[in-house]
């Protein structure tokens, strides 16, 4: 009775498994990097708005001096956080692309380590067990995603 249960969770029910499983990774992964993207996404537009406001409050003193020396002081200052401001600003774009980048990469590859898993990587049979004939291995990783040699 065992090996006929066996065999049709193998035949029927593991690839329905693995389209979940392709699933659920990837509603894990998107919901991850979107928290870790938002985080780091916040933290540069901070700091562009932070050199942004410093650059303005340097303008306003420049215009607000009479002294032609602290006038300049204060127009290098404001230039130079306009610059540090515009800096963010690219390097928000440059990271918005990057995130994409690896959600996509990540993706593909957990879609394809999953579908090359097999059940047995998986399940084991007990045959001493009616209860537990079937039971989940004790694997540290499952879809072996660190190993470097089968990316592809």
């Amino acid at each position: 009775m065992l090996k006929i249960i066996t065999k049709w969770f193998i035949q029927k029910a593991w690839p329905v498994i693995r389209k979940l499983l392709v699933k659920y990774g990837q509603e894990i992964l998107e919901y991850i990097l979107s928290k870790v993207k938002d985080l780091i996404m916040s933290w540069i537009e901070g700091m562009g708005k932070e050199k942004q406001e410093k650059a303005e409050e340097s303008y306003y003193k420049a215009q607000a001096t009479s002294d032609p020396e602290e006038k300049k002081k204060y127009e290098y200052e404001a230039e130079f956080y306009k610059k540090e401001a515009q800096s963010y600003a690219d390097k928000l774009k440059e990271w918005e692309i990057k995130f994409e980048e690896l959600k996509k990469q990540t993706e593909k590859e957990i879609k394809i380590k999953t579908q090359k898993l097999k059940a047995e990587n998986l399940f084991e049979t007990n045959s001493k067990s009616a209860m537990d004939s079937i039971l989940l291995k004790q694997n540290n990783s499952i879809l072996m995603l660190d190993d470097k040699t089968n990316n592809k």
